[in-house]
């Protein structure tokens, strides 16, 4: 008694419940007609079967939404790497014009001194 309580407590609600959707699926299909077992066999079939055709349609959207966000997080990582390099560009050629005209204004002033 104590055993088969400890056994029963590790399962979950869920777990129970299929167990004994089994159990008496079982005892149910034992008292039927060889014709009415054939008749729930294919019911059980076929909706086993919807629901796979539906599983594989959720999956296929799933795959499908995933690929058009992994598509457009690759080109905006890609977008991104332009405007990284664009910034880095936008920087040399700005460290370029201040360093000439820091070099101007030097040559200005050192021209204006000799008095050329």
């Amino acid at each position: 008694g104590a055993l088969r309580k400890l056994r029963v407590s590790q399962f979950t609600e869920e777990e129970l419940e299929a167990r004994d959707f089994v159990s008496n699926n079982v005892n149910y299909m034992r008292n039927l007609t060889p014709q009415a077992m054939e008749a729930q066999r294919k019911k059980v079939f076929d909706e086993r079967e919807d629901r796979l055709k539906k599983a594989l349609e959720q999956k296929r959207r799933l795959d499908e939404e995933h690929y058009q966000y992994r598509t457009a997080l690759l080109k905006r990582k890609e977008e991104h790497e332009k405007l990284v390099q664009l910034q880095a560009r936008q920087k040399r050629w700005l460290v370029l014009i201040v360093t000439l005209h820091r070099t101007l204004v030097i040559w200005d002033s050192i021209t204006r001194a000799r008095g050329v």
